[in-house]
C-alpha cells in the first residue's frame, strides 16, 4: 500500500490489515493544504514486512510499535529525533534492514538490533555520533560528514564510505584513521568514496605515529569523483596500502567514467634485519608496499575512440621501480604529478 501526497490527513490508522505486507507513506513536501498537517500514524499490522516513510513528518506521532514481524524500515526526510529512534528500533526485534536517509534532527543516535543485516545513513547534516550494536551487521553504508562511530558489528562484510572532508579541521584524517579502525577485524570489501584523490590521502607523518587501521580489509574499491590536473595514481595506492597493508585486489575509478585501474598484489615475506622486520612506519609487521610487495598485476579499462567497447590492458610490474611505473600506465589521461 502507497499513499502519496495525501495532504489533507490529520491523522492515519491501519488496523486490522491482516494481509498487508508492505505500507509506504510519501507526504509533505513543503507544501501545506487546508493549513492541516498529519499529526499521527498508527499503524496495527501484525503481517507488515515492510515500511517507509518519506517526507517532513516534523511533530508527527508515529507508532509501529504493533510492528512486532517489520524486516525492513526506511525513514527518509522525516524530522524524527534520537530517543524516538533508539526506542523503535528497541520494539522491533526482526528489523533486517534499515535506511535512514535526510534526517537533520539527528545528532547521536545508538541502534542495538541482534538481527539487522543491513544499515544505511545518508545524508544526516547533523549527526556526529553512531553506536552501532548489531553483532549480525553484514552490510553497513555511511554517506556525509565525520562521524564518532562505536561498532561491535564482527560479522560486517561490505563497507561502503562517503566522506565530506573538512579541510578547515585539521584533525580530520585523524578521525578518518581512527573512523576505519573500527571496521580492522571484520570487513573484507570496502568501498570508498571520494571527491578527490587528496580525500583518501593520509600524510606521512601520521603513518609513522599511528597504526595501519584496516588488518583485515582484501578489497577496496575507489570511484573519484574529480580527478586533478595533476595526480599520482602511485601516491593514492601507496595511502591506501597503508590504510589495509594485507590488500589483495584495489580498483580506482573516475565516477561517471568507464576508465578503471585495477590491481592484485603478490607479497614476498619480510626482509629481517638483526632479528627484526623491516618497517617505515607504526604499521608493524608490514612494511611499505615499496618493501614488501613482490609483484603488482595491472588491469587497465578504457572506452576506444567511439566509446562504445572497452579496451583492456595488463601488465606485470615488479622490482624497485614499481612506483613510477604505476603512475606511468594509470594516467585516467591527466598530467603526471611532481
Amino acid at each position: 500500500m502507497s499513499l502519496s501526497e495525501c495532504y489533507g490527513f490529520k491523522n492515519l490508522e491501519f488496523v486490522g490489515l491482516d494481509r498487508l505486507n508492505d505500507i509506504k507513506i510519501l507526504y509533505n513536501k513543503g507544501i501545506r493544504l487546508y493549513n492541516r498537517r498529519l499529526e499521527r500514524v498508527v499503524i496495527k499490522a501484525l503481517n507488515v514486512h515492510s515500511l517507509a516513510f518519506v517526507g517532513r513528518l516534523d511533530e508527527c506521532d508515529i507508532n509501529v510499535d504493533y510492528c512486532k514481524n517489520l524486516k525492513s524500515l526506511s525513514l527518509s526526510s522525516t524530522f524524527i529525533k534520537d530517543e524516538w529512534l533508539c526506542n523503535l528500533i528497541s520494539e522491533l526485534p526482526l528489523l533486517e534492514c534499515l535506511y535512514i536517509g535526510s534526517c537533520h534532527k539527528l545528532e547521536s543516535i545508538k541502534i542495538s538490533s541482534p538481527r539487522l543485516k543491513e544499515l544505511c545513513i545518508n545524508g544526516c547534516v547533523m549527526l556526529a555520533e553512531v553506536d552501532i550494536d548489531t553483532p549480525n551487521l553484514g552490510f553497513f553504508k555511511y554517506f556525509g560528514d565525520m562521524i564518532s562511530l562505536s561498532s561491535n558489528a564482527l560479522a560486517l562484510s561490505n563497507i561502503d564510505l562517503f566522506l565530506f572532508q573538512n579541510k578547515f579541521y585539521t584533525l580530520w584524517n585523524v578521525r578518518y584513521i581512527k573512523l576505519l579502525a573500527q571496521f580492522r577485524y571484520c570487513s573484507e570489501f570496502l568501498n570508498i568514496q571520494v571527491a578527490t584523490d587528496e580525500d583518501v590521502i593520509v600524510p606521512v607523518e601520521l603513518r609513522q605515529i599511528l597504526p595501519s587501521p584496516l588488518s583485515s580489509g582484501k578489497h577496496l574499491k575507489l570511484p573519484i569523483y574529480k580527478i586533478p590536473v595533476h595526480f599520482s595514481i602511485a601516491k593514492v595506492v601507496d595511502s591506501l596500502l597503508w590504510i589495509a597493508p594485507h590488500m589483495k585486489t584495489m580498483s580506482i575509478l573516475k565516477y561517471g567514467h568507464s576508465s578503471k585501474s585495477s590491481f592484485e598484489f603478490s607479497y614476498k615475506k619480510p626482509i629481517i634485519y638483526e632479528g627484526e622486520s623491516a618497517s617505515c612506519c607504526k604499521s608493524l609487521p608490514v612494511t611499505c608496499w615499496q618493501h614488501c610487495i613482490q609483484e603488482i598485476k595491472v588491469e587497465i579499462t578504457d572506452e576506444n575512440e567511439e566509446g562504445r567497447n572497452k579496451i583492456k590492458r595488463y601488465y606485470y610490474l615488479e622490482g624497485p621501480d614499481m612506483y613510477e611505473k604505476v603512475d606511468d600506465l594509470c594516467s585516467f589521461g591527466v598530467t603526471k604529478s611532481a
